[in-house]
């Protein structure tokens, strides 16, 4: 190989070594992980990745008769949320709403690749894991997540826990 090929050869290597370099990291999630005061949700994890959003509602107090909801804010000029998942326990109930506010009930809709975990019988969480591409894919989001608790097991909800805070958001996630 001659000196003038080995180093185009070289160069090429660098070049394509800097471009992985400085593409890699949009490969990669934000994740924030926020904590939540009181109630029975402890905290809040947001994985704003490049094909999904995750949310993760971290609740030791998980029964049979709770179910989440998982508020998501796509537009920040908008004060309100845009989504909202439904996640209920052992369970294969699960959905995603377009809503125009927290009192909205919403418009169910279909999008493929949506899931969730919420085992009462396993780990402390409960999960929605949702396409970006069923969001519209944007550059930033704001959760929100309220729980709903029949501590009772008579078939009424006891206690409702918001995390962050009543009809509220945690900071923007960027993507």
């Amino acid at each position: 190989m001659s000196r003038r090929s080995l180093l185009r050869t070289v160069a090429a290597g660098v070049v394509a070594l800097f471009a992985g370099l400085l593409t890699a990291p949009a490969a990669q999630a934000d994740i924030r992980i926020f904590s939540d005061m009181g109630g029975h949700i402890t905290g809040v994890r947001v994985s704003h990745g490049p094909s999904t959003l995750g949310i993760t509602a971290y609740d030791a107090e998980m029964t049979l008769g709770t179910y989440y909801h998982f508020w998501v804010d796509t537009n920040s000029t908008n004060p309100g949320p845009e989504y909202k998942a439904e996640v209920y326990p052992n369970s294969d109930g699960i959905y995603v709403r377009r809503v125009g506010n927290f009192a909205s009930r919403g418009i169910i809709f279909r999008c493929p690749g949506l899931r969730a975990i919420a085992d009462v019988f396993g780990e402390d969480y409960a999960k929605v894991i949702i396409p970006r591409s069923c969001i519209g894919a944007p550059s930033s989001v704001r959760v929100s997540v309220v729980a709903y608790y029949d501590e009772n097991n008579d078939n009424r909800i006891d206690v409702v826990d918001w995390a962050p805070g009543e009809e509220r958001f945690y900071a923007l996630v960027e993507r």
